[in-house]
Order: structure tokens, then sequence, then C-alpha cells
């Protein structure tokens, strides 16, 4: 009989109010020792017949293919590990020679537990399913498939009632399941597990009447026996009773019968790992008895322990006993309470994260009351053990779980950090993806690691539920609503006031689920506006104010209605929503605004038309709205009434016509412009602000600026006009030969229009201008005629934006400047490289700066944007424009460049910017004039 591999096999049966502990010394890191179906699994992995995969994980959850499961009931039946024996060819046309299943395959087929498919498939690697699996195994323990009238057994019903037979009982402790649900492999274990202690009737003997002989698989094939007996000791959590030596060791005094019939027991050191939660309790030890003498001895090899039919109970510590009166106690935790009877000569053990732990053999009930009642014993895991089921409890482990942090990882100083202690982690058993200032409870065992005594610690992160709002007081004065839970005072919380009203905690929970810590969470620090448009409060069913609405504009353009709330009217001035400034509470008249000083105006009108600052928590309740004028560190000025004007190229807000700074504008900056005409909210952003102006009067007044690196930046500012505003993304810029204008009536009353025949994109098209106010500002611009202009067509109508005559002129006394050809002596054309312009001789173009030089003298810097047009007739006479790109010149015939003869360019210089830089002059737009467009050209 081969050896058999040191296991683990835990089980814990337990009345449970709480969360379980996670012991240590698991097989597999993703089986807990608790798990019901840990046994089956840690044993069958020990007879090696299902085993783990890689990383010491047994993946309990995976399924399991037919051709895995053959393999399963070969080891099961036989004991042995390999099926080589058998390997070749088999019956089914997907299962070759070759296939690492043959043998087992070959094996079944044999012992007709398996028949495969009608198309003469074996189909391996199809997930096995519990009817299957059913099938095989009954088939396997030698039942027969056929009925009592011959016939045979109606696959896959009659197979899993024979399955359910009590001498046989494969789903013992298996969850409901569905014929066709596939087996996973924890189910497969248990089901392993139950065939072991099945009366099984394969390859058995006869008796003289040549009966079959049932026997079971444990003990007939791989001779394991059981005894029962109680484990005093374990190297994963030495109490020190008796000695051990080294690790994988257990100390159990076993229950016997001598030679003449009478129980004894005798204690013995075994090697088999066992943990905490199998301290004091009664178990089997199941072992194989190597030397057939019916009795455990050093030979033999133990392969497995399981709690037996005693009661255990495991409850959080911190409670109260409510009657202590001698084998009659009674303990209350968390609402309930226990019949919990001590014995006079129970057996305490107390584990410790830190003190030294202790182990009383006889102690009174008085030692164990003191060991688990009280505040200061609420982190502590409190098992009762009654091994005898006469309801009183011989044991009391007592393990405590202390609150740390971790103060980093991945070094070799990582430690676990609580009050003005610590504990090395290197000896740490923890929770996967911890982290640096994660808070943890732990636990401490004394351990053998070889033959070393080492603390050992299990770590797990503690629970922790985050944005809890405070609602108030209960009903009770020493109660406290966090969420929708009522906690009862304690040191967590009882420091809570008004003040902390709507705010948000992350509430720690200790081990026991005990709430032990509230931290207030810091409100965001992200600064959010909103243009409100309406406000309203919210009553009851008796009419009191409970609260209000508040609907507005947000910074993204969005609108959103928000609830806030109010707290009590009887609260300070300094405890209502919004504690500094300007802010907003209620009673029972309604709204308030207030200064500070005193009780301000009434009513839900005042907030309308105004930008407010404010915070919102994870339910998406206000709990915090400030005028901007009161927000926190910033300095309030008026918006005039009068024109503003933002212009992108220095990122700068104008006013009025003598265009006085308001401020500066950077990626933060948000503006409200409120329309009365449509009664609409437009949002501008720092990042994304068009050039805009408005040339009507502005009512309301209110900005804010946030100084920042010495530079006054615009925060947030709001204004309200009478008409829409224009902005650069509203319009196209244009360049054209203004041929002739008129103007005359615009369309609406008092207003003016010009009609323009312009030259633009290769064509003659006629325009109208948007309405000018004044007759003299239309006329100035008829008088353009006859000359090259820039103008702004506005992308909503087609309509020239009516700008000034200033503006739109292309000459040497506006803020563009034309640059012919000849006045700067550019001379010959070279080409064209990339979208600029490259010229002969002295005249260059710098493409790493991105420059046009006239000798040694930069003339311009080339604008990104560049426009490059192609013009018949001459500058006096510009008959056609065709816009065009500098590839298409690129393969245009222009001029004779051999000849070094080139048509006349001209180009203008404007003032323009490019990203964040400064603004400069730069070439805009370039016109090559020539007699004919090539047909290349776009």
């Amino acid at each position: 009989m081969r050896n058999l591999k040191k296991v683990l096999a835990l089980v814990l049966v337990m009345a449970l109010s709480l969360s379980l502990i996670v012991m240590t010394g698991a097989a597999f890191n993703d089986v807990k020792v608790t798990d019901s179906d840990a046994p089956a699994i840690n044993l069958l992995n020990s007879l090696k017949i299902l085993q783990g995969k890689e990383n010491n994980n047994f993946d309990p959850d995976g399924t399991i293919k037919r051709s895995e499961f053959a393999a399963v009931v070969y080891r099961l039946m036989t004991g042995n590990e390999n099926a080589n024996r058998y390997n070749g060819a088999t019956k089914f046309s997907d299962v070759p020679a070759n296939h690492w299943a043959s043998g087992y395959v070959n094996w079944a087929t044999n012992n007709n537990i398996i028949g495969g498919y009608p198309d003469g498939t074996f189909k391996p690697d199809n997930n096995v399913t519990m009817a299957e699996a059913a099938k095989m195994l009954v088939v396997a323990l030698g039942y027969s498939q056929t009925k009592a009238n011959g016939q045979p057994l109606d696959f896959p019903y009659d197979y899993i009632d024979l399955a359910e037979r009590k001498t046989i009982n494969l789903f013992k402790n298996v969850a409901d399941f569905s014929a066709d649900d596939a087996a996973v492999r924890h189910v497969v274990s248990r089901m392993g597990y139950n065939a072991l202690f099945s009366d099984c009737y394969y390859n058995a003997a006869k008796d003289g009447n040549g009966n079959l002989i049932k026997y079971t698989l444990a003990e007939g094939t791989f001779n394991i026996k059981k005894v029962s007996g109680t484990i005093v000791d374990s190297s994963n959590a030495v109490t020190g009773v008796g000695t051990l030596t080294e690790e994988g060791q257990t100390r159990v005094i076993l229950e016997e019968k001598d030679s003449d019939g009478h129980d004894t027991t005798r204690s013995v050191t075994v090697e088999c790992d066992t943990g905490v939660d199998m301290l004091f309790q009664k178990v089997d030890m199941w072992y194989v008895d190597n030397n057939d003498n019916g009795s455990y001895d050093s030979g033999d090899d133990v392969a497995n322990f399981t709690i037996n039919d005693g009661a255990s109970l495991q409850l959080a510590g911190g409670g109260t006993f409510t009657d202590k009166t001698a084998g009659k106690e009674t303990y209350k935790v968390n609402g309930t309470t226990y019949d919990v009877n001590l014995g006079s000569e129970t057996k305490l053990m107390i584990f410790n994260a830190v003190a030294t732990n202790s182990y009383t053999a006889t102690a009174n009930p008085a030692a164990v009351i003191a060991a688990v009642e009280g505040a200061t014993k609420q982190d502590y895991v409190v098992t009762f053990i009654d091994n005898n089921n006469d309801d009183v409890y011989e044991s009391v482990i007592a393990v405590e779980y202390k609150k740390g942090k971790i103060t980093s990882v991945n070094n070799t100083a990582s430690k676990i950090v609580f009050g003005a202690g610590s504990v090395d982690m290197k000896n740490v058993s923890i929770y996967s993806n911890y982290a640096k200032d994660d808070i943890v409870y732990f636990n401490r065992l004394s351990t053998l690691v070889e033959k070393d005594p080492v603390n050992k610690y299990t770590v797990e992160k503690a629970n922790i539920i985050e944005n809890v709002v405070f609602k108030g007081f209960g009903s009770d004065a020493n109660s406290y609503v966090l969420g929708d839970t009522t906690y009862v005072a304690n040191a967590a919380i009882a420091a809570l006031t008004n003040n902390d009203f709507n705010k948000e905690f992350n509430l720690t929970f200790n081990h026991n689920g005990y709430l032990v810590d509230a931290e207030r969470v810091s409100e965001s620090t992200e600064t959010k506006y909103v243009y409100v448009t309406d406000v309203a409060t919210k009553t009851n069913n008796w009419d009191e104010i409970t609260g209000g609405t508040l609907t507005g504009t947000l910074a993204d353009g969005t609108s959103k209605t928000f609830d806030v709330k109010f707290p009590d009217s009887n609260l300070d001035e300094n405890e209502k929503l919004g504690t500094a400034g300007k802010f907003i509470w209620s009673n029972e008249d309604g709204w308030t605004i207030a200064d500070g000083s005193d009780a301000g105006t009434k009513g839900t009108t005042y907030a309308m038309n105004k930008v407010f600052e404010y915070t919102v928590n994870s339910s998406g309740v206000i709990t915090n709205l400030k005028e901007i004028d009161h927000a926190d560190g910033v300095t309030a000025s008026a918006v005039p009434a009068a024109a503003i004007e933002y212009k992108k190229n220095n990122n700068t807000l104008y006013t009025g016509s003598s265009d006085t700074v308001l401020g500066h504008v950077n990626d933060d900056t948000v503006v409200f412009i409120k329309n009365t005409k449509d009664d609409t909210v437009k949002v501008y952003k720092g990042s994304d602000m068009p050039s805009f102006e408005s040339t009507v009067t502005v009512a309301g007044q209110q900005a804010v600026k946030n100084a920042a690196s010495g530079i006054s930046y615009v925060k947030v500012m709001y204004f309200t006009v009478a008409d829409s505003i224009t902005t650069s993304s509203d319009t196209n810029t244009k360049y054209g030969y203004l041929v002739s204008a008129s103007y005359g009536a615009g369309t609406e009353t008092d207003t003016y229009a010009v009609n323009m025949k312009i030259v633009v994109d290769g064509e003659t098209t006629n325009f109208v201008t948007a309405n000018y106010d004044d007759s003299a500002a239309a006329e100035a611009v008829k008088d353009l005629a006859g000359s090259f202009i820039k103008f702004e067509v506005q992308k909503s109508d087609n309509k020239i934006k009516a700008d000034t005559a200033a503006n739109m002129t292309v000459g040497e006394h506006s803020d563009d400047s034309v640059a012919d050809a000849d006045s700067y002596g550019l001379g010959s054309y070279q080409g064209w490289l990339g979208n600029t312009i490259v010229f002969y001789t002295a005249n260059t173009f710098d493409a790493d700066a991105k420059t046009v030089k006239v000798g040694s003298s930069v003339s311009a810097r080339v604008s990104e944007d560049v426009k490059y047009y192609l013009v018949t007739g001459d500058p006096t006479d510009r008959k056609s424009f065709v816009e065009t790109t500098a590839d298409s010149l690129m393969s245009a015939d222009i001029g004779d460049d051999a000849s070094n003869t080139a048509p006349l360019f001209e180009y203008i210089v404007a003032s323009t910017t490019e990203g964040n830089e400064a603004a400069s002059d730069k070439i805009v737009a370039v016109f090559i004039y020539t007699d004919v467009i090539p047909d290349v050209v776009s």
C-alpha cells in the first residue's frame, strides 16, 4: 500500500450567527477549512483520486471532462493512480490509442461502466453531467443496470434513483441539482467521498451460498479505518497540552477498547495537520492500517480528521451573561440569547493576538465568563464545544482578532501597526491584493515551523462600508441613524453631533460585525457650480418643510434637479446648510438667505438667476451650497453693465469700448450667460471657450476671481444678455475682393444691412450682412468696395457678421496688413514645402522656425491655418479666386521654375495665436496671381 500524503481536512459543524474564522492549514488556497466539502476534497486529494491544480488551487467550481471523470472512477475503484496497463486503441473514434485517457476509458469500457454515444464517439472533452457521473459510479460500485422485470434501467432518472439508495447515498450533502447540470469538482469530490463509504460489490468475494459479500472501498481498497478521539494540540495552534516536536503534528486522545472490551484512552502524536477549529473537538481519525492489526500505531498513516457528532456554537465575544447560575448560564450577544451551560471543569484556551496565550485545563465558569463578557472582549471569536451532546459545553476557545493598519508592502519593512505596537508581516498568512494603509484584523497562533516555535498571523481586511450618511439621532437618545441602520451609541459614534448631519462616513466593522470606527469622509475638493433657474420647498403630510429642490444648469451645460435637505429648524446658525458667508437653510416659514449676521430674506426666489458653488453626497443630495461671492478662496467683483468680449488669442475677458480687462481665463474657468430673449443659459469653459462678444447691455453682475501663481484668473462668471452672442465657432473666416456694396434697411426696425458682391472661393457671390444698429457703421462698410476684405460668415444663416469697417479692412492701417511681393522684394518663386512657400535667393522659408525671411530679416511667421488662393487678374482687377491646398499647388504648373519666372505673390499678415502661445503677426493667407488656374488645383 502506497504512503498517503499528509493532508488537512477540517469540518466545522456549527450554529453560526456570524462569519466564520479564517483558519490556517488548509490543503488548498481556494478551499476554506469551513467549506462543507473540504473533508471530501482533501481526502480524495490525499488518495490521489482527484487532485488539485497549479499554485496549490483546487478550483472547486470548475467542471470535469468525461475523460477526467473516467480517471476518477478508475482510481476510486482500484486504488491505482494510473491505468497505463490498459493504454491502447479504444472502441471510440475520438479516443485514439495515444490519448492520455485511453487506459482509463478502456478499463471503464471493459467493466461496462461506459458505453459512449450511438455515433461511436465518447466525447472525452464534454463536461460530465450529474446524471452521467451518477450512472458511472453506481455501475462501478457493482449495482445492476436492469430492473426487477429484467428491463434495462432508464437513463437518467433510474440511475439517479439508484444512487439515492440508503446503501449508496451518493448525493449525501450534495445540493439540489438537475440531471443535465455539469458536475463541478467539489461535488464530484463529495460523490467520490460518499462512494468510499457506500456498500460496494465491485470484484466482491462470494459467501458459501454464492452471494456477493459487500464491502467499502475505504476499507477494502484503501485499507482506511477510523477511531474516535479528541484533539488537544496542533503544531498549527499550539496549546501546550502534550509535547509536539515539529510541524505537521497533532496530539489526539484516542478512545479505544482494551482486551477485555472496557473503554480506555490513549494519547498519541500523529503526523497530520489540523488547525485551531478542531481543537478540543471530538473527531474521527481516519488512518491506513499498514500493519493490518486493527488498531492505530506509529506505523500507520493518518489520512484525515473529521469532526464527530458533537455540537459547537461559535459566537462573538463582548456580549453579556444574562444568567450566571452555574450550569444554567445564558449569553446574550447581538440581540440573541444562547444557552451556554458550562461545566465545573471546562477547558479554556485563549489565543491572544498580542498578549501571551493561556490554557486552563479545569477553568471554572467565572473564568470563562471573564474571558468572554464585556466591551473589551468584542474582538474575540468564542467557540463553545459540547462533545457529548449533553447540553454542557466542556471546552471554550477564544481567538482574538485585533485591529491594525498595514504600513507598506513588498519590502522587508512591511508591518501591521496597532497602537504602539507592530507585527512583522513575514509570518503573515494574508488576504490577496492587500495594500498600504489597509485596515485589517489579525490573529496570532503559536506554531511550529520545522522544529522551531514561530508566531504566525492570519490577516483579513476589515469590513468597511463607505459613504454612509449620518441621518440624525434615533428615537432613543442613545442611538444614531447611519444610512438605513440605527446603532446603539459606542465609542465609535458617540462624538457625532448636529454638525455631522447629512455628512458621509466610512464605517469600519470588526471581525464580529461590531461597529468600531466612523470616519467622516472628506468632502470633494472638486468645485462644482450650478446656475439656478428654479427652487422650491418640499413638505410632508403635515405641511412641515422637510427640504427643498433646486434646478439649474451645470458647468457641463446639462440641467439637473437636486434634493436639498435641511437640518432641524432649531439648530444654531452655524449648523445649518453651508457654514460660512451666505447659505441656505429652512424653518417653518420657508427658504432663507442669511449672511451670518441677520435672519435674511424669506422666500424661494432669491436664488433665481444666480450661480452657486455646491457639493453633493453619494446619494445626490446637496450638502453645501454657497453663492459664489462667498465661496472659499476667491475674491468677488461685479461684472459691469457693458459689452463683454473674450479674445481667445490672449485668453482675456474685456468689458466696454475701452477694452478694460475683466480677467484672464484658464482651463478651469466657467462662464454662464443667460439670454433673456429665449430664456436659455449658455455655458462656456476655459478649455473650449471660443472668442465671443456681446454687444448688448449686460444685466446682472457677478464674477469671481481666483488668484493663482501671481495671476488672477476668472474662476466662475455669470451675466445676462438681452440677445444672443456671437462666437468665433459660429462663423467661418473668409478673404475676398469686394466688387460692389450698398446698404439699406435691416430685418428689424431701425436696423441696417449691407448687400455685398464678393469674389471668393473662385466665384462671385452675393452676401448680406447681419443687422447694424448704426447707419454710419453700415455706410463705412459699403465704402470698402473695390478693396480686399476679411469677413466672417455666420454658420446659422450664411450672413456676414455685422463687423466694423476697420475690422474688415485688409491694409496698412488695420489689424491685418497686405504685403505685396514687389514691395517686399520677394523675387522668384521656388516652390512648395509642406504647407509653406519657399523662395529663391535671399528670400527663404525657414521650415524649423516657420518663418519667411527677406534677406536676413524675418518678415513674418506662417500660421498653421494658412489659406492659399489662386487669383486670375491682377491686384487691381481680381477676376476670380480659388481656395486651394499646398498639396494641389505643389503638383500644379504655375510659373516657370526653370527660368526663375514666378507669378506675383501677395500675402496677408494678421495678429493671431495658436494653442496657448502669445499673439503674434503671422501669414494667414497667400494669393498667387496667374493667368490660368490649372485643372489639378482643387
